[in-house]
């Protein structure tokens, strides 16, 4: 996520073909050589996109696949939003983040406050939006505002294994994790407790579940078909 904010095709959101999303500001446009799970699309945001509004970040948090930016520049104001609304976020050396809006005389969008505070606390997202200071991305790393910082030069490598990593997990149950998490923010114990079993007994029935007790038994990497 760069300093403007990005666009991503949202076509393929119901295509079962691809498990992981990488977002960047770089105009990629495709899918990486041998992989055809892993959507690989962005180009620039341009004025008058019918998608673009806050409900975008609504759309990123909800949506059943893995969401992951990979943030090569400066993440300002609606960028860094737009960054803390996916799943994870990789950073490269050069990275930097900012809330920026009190600078331009703006409070806020793109649910950045409600993401930065369950991230950071309290007390530090007061600070960041308080006094909009550049944050590079090492100190982002252990403020928790992101889960990797790779050299710039490895960035999409680092991010690419990421994904391949998570793409290749039982993908029934990656959607159900994530759900269960997006629950935990906001929901009691018991309701944590009410979606863990629900979503528990419907990844019991699949066939990825009966693939990995086979898998194992027979002592063999199991394979996912995401059913």
């Amino acid at each position: 996520i760069g300093s403007a904010p990005s666009s991503v095709r949202l076509a393929p959101y119901h295509d079962p073909s691809w498990q992981i999303w990488a977002c960047s500001p770089g105009a990629y446009g495709q899918v990486p050589a041998g992989r055809s799970d892993v959507w690989w699309e962005l180009h620039r945001y341009e004025p008058g996109q019918p998608w673009f509004s806050e409900g975008y970040c609504d759309f990123l948090r909800k949506h059943p696949k893995v969401i992951i930016a990979m943030v090569n520049g400066v993440a300002a104001g609606a960028g860094m939003s737009m960054s803390l609304a996916c799943d994870l976020r990789i950073a490269g050396k050069s990275a930097r983040f900012t809330t920026a809006f009190l600078k331009i005389g703006l409070s806020g969008d793109w649910g950045g406050t409600w993401t930065l505070t369950r991230l950071v606390g309290t007390a530090k997202a007061r600070e960041l939006f308080l006094m909009p200071d550049m944050v590079g991305a090492d100190e982002a790393l252990k403020l928790g505002i992101v889960n990797r910082v790779a050299e710039d030069a490895d960035l999409r490598n680092t991010t690419m294994e990421i994904a391949r990593r998570i793409a290749d997990m039982p993908q029934v149950a990656v959607a159900a994790v994530k759900r269960n998490l997006f629950a935990a923010e906001t929901g009691s114990f018991a309701d944590c407790l009410d979606h863990e079993a629900y979503n528990q007994a419907r990844c019991s029935q699949t066939e990825d579940h009966r693939e990995a007790v086979a898998a194992f038994k027979e002592k063999r990497k199991p394979v996912f078909k995401g059913m």
